[in-house]
Protein backbone atom coordinates (compact mmCIF):
# COMPACT_ATOMS: atom_id res chain seq x y z
CA UNK A 1 0.00 0.00 0.00
CA UNK A 2 2.69 2.55 0.93
CA UNK A 3 5.05 1.81 -2.46
CA UNK A 4 1.47 2.02 -4.56
CA UNK A 5 0.60 5.62 -2.60
CA UNK A 6 3.78 7.08 -2.67
CA UNK A 7 5.15 6.02 -6.31
CA UNK A 8 1.80 5.75 -8.09
CA UNK A 9 3.00 2.98 -9.89
CA UNK A 10 0.85 -0.38 -9.52
CA UNK A 11 3.28 -3.37 -10.07
CA UNK A 12 1.11 -6.23 -10.69
CA UNK A 13 3.20 -8.43 -11.71
CA UNK A 14 5.60 -7.60 -8.34
CA UNK A 15 2.17 -8.25 -6.58
CA UNK A 16 1.84 -11.53 -7.94
CA UNK A 17 5.17 -12.58 -7.34
CA UNK A 18 5.16 -11.68 -4.06
CA UNK A 19 1.80 -13.70 -3.18
CA UNK A 20 3.37 -16.43 -4.89
CA UNK A 21 6.56 -16.58 -3.13
CA UNK A 22 4.83 -15.87 0.40
CA UNK A 23 2.58 -19.08 -0.14
CA UNK A 24 5.34 -21.51 -0.24
CA UNK A 25 6.82 -22.72 3.10
CA UNK A 26 10.46 -22.42 1.24
CA UNK A 27 10.21 -19.24 0.17
CA UNK A 28 8.71 -17.44 2.74
CA UNK A 29 12.75 -16.88 4.28
CA UNK A 30 13.54 -14.94 1.16
CA UNK A 31 11.27 -12.47 1.82
CA UNK A 32 12.45 -10.01 4.15
CA UNK A 33 10.02 -6.42 4.37
CA UNK A 34 11.18 -3.95 6.75
CA UNK A 35 8.68 -0.75 7.32
CA UNK A 36 9.46 2.24 9.66
CA UNK A 37 6.49 3.57 11.39
CA UNK A 38 6.06 6.94 12.89
CA UNK A 39 3.28 6.53 15.31
CA UNK A 40 0.36 4.57 13.16
CA UNK A 41 1.72 5.92 10.22
CA UNK A 42 4.09 4.14 7.94
CA UNK A 43 6.63 6.34 6.43
CA UNK A 44 9.09 4.06 4.05
CA UNK A 45 9.78 0.44 3.76
CA UNK A 46 12.25 -1.64 1.43
CA UNK A 47 11.88 -5.03 0.18
CA UNK A 48 14.54 -7.46 0.49
CA UNK A 49 15.49 -10.73 -1.02
CA UNK A 50 17.38 -13.20 1.44
CA UNK A 51 19.85 -15.95 0.26
CA UNK A 52 22.18 -17.09 2.68
CA UNK A 53 24.15 -14.27 3.76
CA UNK A 54 23.09 -11.92 1.44
CA UNK A 55 20.53 -9.41 1.58
CA UNK A 56 19.33 -7.70 -1.67
CA UNK A 57 17.37 -4.84 -1.84
CA UNK A 58 14.94 -4.97 -4.32
CA UNK A 59 12.42 -2.09 -3.58
CA UNK A 60 12.27 1.23 -1.30
CA UNK A 61 10.03 3.48 -0.63
CA UNK A 62 9.75 6.44 1.34
CA UNK A 63 7.57 9.23 2.29
CA UNK A 64 9.47 12.72 1.25
CA UNK A 65 7.09 14.88 2.51
CA UNK A 66 7.39 13.24 6.05
CA UNK A 67 10.37 15.44 6.90
CA UNK A 68 12.32 17.44 4.40
CA UNK A 69 15.21 18.16 5.80
CA UNK A 70 16.69 14.75 6.50
CA UNK A 71 17.47 12.04 4.18
CA UNK A 72 14.72 9.30 5.48
CA UNK A 73 15.45 6.90 2.94
CA UNK A 74 19.54 6.93 3.65
CA UNK A 75 18.68 6.76 7.45
CA UNK A 76 16.36 3.71 7.02
CA UNK A 77 19.14 2.15 4.54
CA UNK A 78 21.28 2.88 7.04
CA UNK A 79 19.30 1.29 9.90
CA UNK A 80 18.94 -1.98 7.74
CA UNK A 81 22.43 -2.31 7.11
CA UNK A 82 22.94 -2.17 11.23
CA UNK A 83 20.34 -5.09 11.37
CA UNK A 84 21.78 -7.24 8.60
CA UNK A 85 25.13 -7.13 10.07
CA UNK A 86 23.60 -7.58 13.72
CA UNK A 87 21.98 -10.90 11.73
CA UNK A 88 25.16 -12.32 10.06
CA UNK A 89 24.45 -11.06 7.12
CA UNK A 90 27.90 -10.59 4.88
CA UNK A 91 26.36 -8.81 1.67
CA UNK A 92 24.26 -5.80 1.19
CA UNK A 93 23.27 -5.94 -2.56
CA UNK A 94 21.59 -2.85 -3.86
CA UNK A 95 21.19 -4.64 -7.27
CA UNK A 96 21.18 -2.92 -10.42
CA UNK A 97 20.40 0.74 -11.14
CA UNK A 98 22.72 3.96 -10.74
CA UNK A 99 21.03 6.30 -7.97
CA UNK A 100 23.20 8.72 -5.85
CA UNK A 101 21.88 6.99 -2.83
CA UNK A 102 23.73 3.69 -3.69
CA UNK A 103 27.16 4.84 -3.88
CA UNK A 104 26.77 6.58 -0.73
CA UNK A 105 26.99 3.51 1.31
CA UNK A 106 29.34 1.65 -1.13
CA UNK A 107 33.04 1.58 -2.54
CA UNK A 108 32.91 -0.71 -5.37
CA UNK A 109 30.68 -1.82 -7.88
CA UNK A 110 29.84 -4.62 -10.46
CA UNK A 111 28.76 -4.70 -14.00
CA UNK A 112 25.07 -5.17 -14.25
CA UNK A 113 24.22 -7.48 -17.39
CA UNK A 114 20.50 -7.68 -18.89
CA UNK A 115 19.62 -10.37 -21.36
CA UNK A 116 16.39 -10.40 -22.76
CA UNK A 117 14.75 -13.30 -24.85
CA UNK A 118 12.15 -12.89 -27.47
CA UNK A 119 10.44 -14.43 -30.16
CA UNK A 120 10.25 -13.46 -33.25
CA UNK A 121 6.45 -11.93 -33.14
CA UNK A 122 5.47 -8.15 -34.09
CA UNK A 123 4.70 -7.49 -30.97
CA UNK A 124 8.18 -8.87 -29.39
CA UNK A 125 9.98 -6.99 -32.02
CA UNK A 126 7.89 -3.68 -31.22
CA UNK A 127 8.48 -4.24 -27.39
CA UNK A 128 12.25 -4.08 -27.97
CA UNK A 129 12.00 -1.35 -30.14
CA UNK A 130 10.44 0.33 -27.77
CA UNK A 131 13.09 -0.48 -24.71
CA UNK A 132 16.01 0.31 -27.35
CA UNK A 133 14.69 3.56 -27.90
CA UNK A 134 13.68 4.24 -23.97
CA UNK A 135 18.26 3.20 -23.25
CA UNK A 136 18.93 5.50 -26.47
CA UNK A 137 17.05 8.75 -24.75
CA UNK A 138 18.44 8.18 -21.53
CA UNK A 139 22.34 7.54 -22.88
CA UNK A 140 21.13 10.85 -25.00
CA UNK A 141 19.94 12.84 -21.83
CA UNK A 142 22.85 11.77 -19.74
Amino acid sequence: ELYNRKSGHNKIQLKKLLKTLSTINDARQWLQIDILCVGNTDIAGLLHLRYADRLSMLLMVVDKNFNRKISLGNLFVGMSMQKAIGEGVKTYDFLKGDEEYKFHWTNNTRASLSVILDQHHLSSILATIGRLSKYAVKAILR
